[in-house]
Order: structure tokens, then C-alpha cells, then sequence
């Protein structure tokens, strides 16, 4: 007779992939004093980060949804009403916001497994605080559900943003980048209800809202509006913000 020797396979398994840390760049709202490319701080931030060795399929640069100003329209009042509805998550803004972002990062092979962190300068920041907000309260937007997917932010940082509100999950750690010498913030902080009441918007501009435990500001001296995303200091304490967090009192900067 024959014999037929039967082997025993064995199911490979699969190496689950390693979770990456995905950084999503923001630019803010254009106005005419601004750089003309509107999407300068996401660009800049990009490349820079490319040069300190982040893999550039872990850089996300979204492009800015506000329009760009003209000598017309110095500061284009459709940017302002973005901004100011960017601070509700139940806006068409915000929403419109998360798919274009779903978009992106599933362009890039993210998925919810792996770490968000949002940068956004100026009115950036705010976008990104409300997008941490609605990527871990998915569940409450049934029309984004259908759309999108949630995913797993791990910090915002705002660089030189006025805030007009802090929907944050305080599981997000949030990180205020902040300066005394940012006129932006002083004139948004001090007189935005002007701002506000123009476009007929309750929100109100403060450095700051309802600081929870995962949030700390980190001050630096002498940092106008336009330069918080080309700074040394602040691009390095940026990375800095994902170091192992052993360092002694004596070793750490200013900004800690």
C-alpha cells in the first residue's frame, strides 16, 4: 500500500504592527501680514522635523481651510467665522474639519492605534483641540461615523493660539505654548469680543480655558505671532515633549 505522511501546519502569526507617533501640522488663519503661502507653518514644521529625523510618513501637514487674504480683504472675514466655529464640535466647520482629516491620515496608513499628536499654530491650535475632542467622541456624531473612523490622540500643542474653548478629553495631554511678547494673543485675549461680536459669535478668546490635570503651559520669553513654528527653542522643546521623562530639576529648561 501507500503511505501518506500527514505534517502538522502550524498558523503563522501575525507580528501586529508597531504603533507609530503620527504628527499632524496645522497652519493658523491667514491675514495679509502673513507669509503669502498659507499653509507656511505646516510646511515649515514638516521639513524641519524631516531634518531632525522623523520619518516623513509620520508627518501629516493638513492643508488650511482658511482663505487666503488680499489687499481687499486684509483679514477675510469667512477665516474668522472658521476660527471662532472651530471651537464648537458639533459645527459644520469641526465636522468638515474631522473628514478631511480622517481623509488624511488614512492617505498615510494611520489607523486608531497610533498616537495623533496635533500641532497648530494659532488658530491651528484650536482646530486641533476640538479635533482630539470629536476622534475620542466619535460615537455622539453618527453621521461621522459613517464616514470616518475615531482615532487615538495623545497630545495637541498650540502654538500661540487664543483659545475659545477647551473640549480637550482629559485623557489628551494639551500643552499651551505661550508668550508675553505675542501681540496676537494680547489684542485676541484683551479685545476679541469685538472679533467675535462682528461675525455675531459668543466666543470669547483667552490664553487659556479650564486647565485640567493632562494640561501645562510652557512659557517663553520674546516670541511674536509669526515666529512660534521657526523658533530653536520651541521646536526643540516640541520633541522634547516625547523624551523619556528621567531628567533631573537641574537639567530641565525654562519651558518645563
Amino acid at each position: 500500500g501507500i503511505t501518506v505522511l500527514a505534517g502538522t501546519s502550524h498558523a503563522q502569526t501575525k507580528t501586529p504592527e508597531p504603533k507609530r507617533r503620527v504628527f499632524v501640522l496645522h497652519s493658523g488663519m491667514h491675514i495679509i501680514l502673513a507669509p503669502k503661502d498659507k499653509n507656511q507653518a505646516a510646511r515649515f514644521l514638516k521639513d524641519t522635523f524631516m531634518k531632525r529625523g522623523i520619518a516623513e510618513r509620520d508627518l501629516v501637514a493638513l492643508e488650511s481651510p482658511y482663505p487666503t487674504a488680499t489687499w481687499k480683504e486684509m483679514v477675510p472675514k469667512d477665516g474668522l467665522v472658521i476660527y471662532l466655529e472651530s471651537a464648537d464640535p458639533k459645527s459644520s466647520v469641526s465636522q468638515n474639519a474631522y473628514v478631511r482629516l480622517h481623509k488624511a491620515l488614512l492617505a498615510q496608513g494611520v489607523t486608531k492605534n497610533d498616537d495623533i499628536v496635533w500641532i497648530g499654530h494659532s488658530a491651528g491650535g484650536q482646530m486641533g483641540m476640538t479635533m482630539a475632542y470629536l476622534a475620542h467622541n466619535l460615537d455622539k456624531f453618527p453621521d461621522l461615523v459613517k464616514k470616518t473612523q475615531a482615532y487615538h490622540f495623545d497630545t495637541v500643542i498650540t502654538l500661540g493660539s487664543a483659545i475659545g474653548s477647551n473640549p480637550v478629553p482629559a485623557e489628551v495631554k494639551l500643552r499651551h505654548y505661550c508668550s508675553d511678547a505675542d501681540t496676537m494673543i494680547y489684542f485676541l485675549s484683551n479685545h476679541g469680543n469685538v472679533v467675535s461680536d462682528a461675525v455675531k459669535s459668543k466666543v470669547r478668546f483667552r490664553v487659556c480655558y479650564d486647565l485640567g490635570p493632562s494640561a501645562k503651559l510652557r512659557l517663553f520669553p520674546g516670541i511674536e505671532h509669526g515666529n512660534w513654528y521657526s523658533d530653536e527653542n520651541v521646536l526643540a522643546c516640541i520633541l522634547r515633549e516625547f523624551e523619556p521623562k528621567n531628567r533631573p530639576a537641574w537639567r530641565k529648561t525654562q519651558a518645563d
